[in-house]
């Protein structure tokens, strides 16, 4: 046995590093799961692969539609919510959308749940081909939104379909787009107190006190009251005459 004892610590050494190792792989893998998401996420809003659609900064970047392109698109919202996401969450009615004419409609999403919940929202086009042409120029996808118990909101989305779509061969015949949305719950801890911190603070921005503004004194109508209010107005005439008699029988009854 005890031949045996020099064998044993070696391989004891040699499990140790192979448990490290394993460890910093494991480790390794779940940093680059967490970089990939917002990665994945700019590479698709590039290039508009999975049916991802570009974005928009304003109406001065939406180019001039083809000349032939005169046929309206049909677009289709979908709305979708993760298991333990107590939210109920809908599109509006498909809408006919000229190719480059910009659109708005709006999401609803009402908490059913009993307590304050945060979410975010995931997207895709399809057909895919189509994501690239589908243009938003206001969206509420990867940003945190918050509803309390009972609480209903409103998510506007504003987009355009890209000429190119008539142009492109692979998309020239798409007469039909689906917007899909999906929201996911938030638990990450920090997260959720960001983003409540940040809802107090457009809370308190958007209230306004009224203060009280005084009414200027209008003299003239204070002096026209005063003479309908039973008492004239004195006549100073009649007031220095009144004095001056006053002041002679005074002066009477003192010579007396």
């Amino acid at each position: 046995m005890s031949e045996q004892e020099p064998a044993t610590a070696p391989l004891g050494k040699r499990n140790r590093r192979v448990a490290l190792a394993v460890v910093l792989v494991v480790l390794a893998m779940a940093g680059l799961a967490a970089a990939s998401v917002p990665l994945y996420d700019l590479f698709c809003r590039v290039t508009g692969y999975g049916g991802t659609t570009r974005q928009a900064e304003s109406a001065q970047t939406i180019p001039a539609p083809a000349p032939d392109a005169a046929w309206p698109v049909t677009v289709s919202f979908d709305a979708n919510v993760a298991p333990d996401m107590p939210w109920d969450f809908s599109g509006p009615a498909p809408v006919e959308a000229q190719i480059g004419e910009p659109l708005t409609i709006r999401y609803t999403a009402t908490n059913n749940g009993q307590e304050t919940i945060v979410g975010t929202s995931t997207f895709n086009v399809t057909p895919m081909s189509a994501g690239s042409y589908f243009v938003k120029m206001e969206c509420f996808c990867f940003t945190e939104q918050v509803l309390k118990p009972g609480e209903t909101t409103e998510f506007p989305v504003t987009f355009y379909v890209d000429p190119g779509l008539t142009m492109d061969p692979e998309t020239a015949q798409v007469h039909d787009i689906t917007l899909s949305y999906t929201f996911f719950r938030i638990t990450d801890p920090e997260r959720i107190a960001e983003a409540l911190r940040n809802a107090a603070m457009e809370a308190d921005d958007t209230v306004t006190v009224e203060k009280p503004v005084a009414k200027p004194v209008d003299h003239g109508e204070h002096t026209a009251g005063a003479g309908m209010s039973g008492t004239p107005p004195m006549d100073h005439n009649e007031h220095a005459a009144d004095t001056h008699d006053m002041d002679g029988a005074a002066h009477g009854q003192d010579g007396h």
